[in-house]
């Protein structure tokens, strides 16, 4: 395949796979979704960007094209766990050398600390807002929520930025939502 028709394929990969959704979620949506917040968040820290910097956060999952989505908590159970999906990404990914350069490891590489913060918050970030728009127009899928969760603890955490975490709260407010019940069940406070 081209690069042209992996592009052309994000269309096709759907996200949140197994997750009930009301609209559809797939990886050209979030790859922009993820960019757009990205270049946000660099404006707002003071983090400079190259046009490569920007091409390597919007194609950062283009190997999905090939393997498909994966949900993070399956990717990420555990060490071992983490470090085999990298092994066999890139075992299959050594067949697609198109794509190669769009992987975690090469993007790890090519971004500086700052850079890689911004982009990680904003990867996170854009899942956190599509959830949460999912939640303003009715879904109260619990794995939805439990989505939620996860990245907002993260966002709050081990990836904190100011700016993810102020653009997370303001869009919370502005979608008006209400899940305090529910987060009560989910993470039993």
């Amino acid at each position: 395949m081209t690069i042209v028709e992996h592009y052309r394929k994000m269309l096709n990969v759907q996200r949140l796979s197994g997750t009930v959704k009301m609209r559809s979620y797939n990886l050209a949506e979030h790859s922009f979704g993820v960019v757009s917040l990205f270049l946000t968040l660099c404006e707002r820290e003071g983090i400079g960007v190259t046009s490569e910097v920007i091409q390597l956060v919007l194609f950062h999952d283009l190997a999905e094209t090939v393997t498909g989505d994966l949900l993070y908590p399956v990717k990420n159970q555990n060490s071992v766990t983490k470090y085999s999906w990298s092994a066999i990404e890139a075992e299959v990914l050594d067949k697609h050398p198109v794509v190669s350069s769009f992987t975690d490891s090469n993007i790890e590489e090519h971004l500086d600390e700052k850079q890689l913060a911004a982009f990680k918050a904003a990867d996170i970030l854009e899942l956190l807002l599509f959830c949460y728009e999912e939640v303003s127009v009715g879904n109260k899928n619990p794995d939805l929520l439990k989505v939620i969760f996860t990245c907002e603890g993260l966002l709050k955490g081990s990836l904190y930025l100011e700016s993810a975490v102020n653009i997370m709260d303001d869009e919370y407010r502005r979608l008006n939502l209400e899940i305090g019940e529910e987060r009560r069940y989910y993470v039993g406070s």
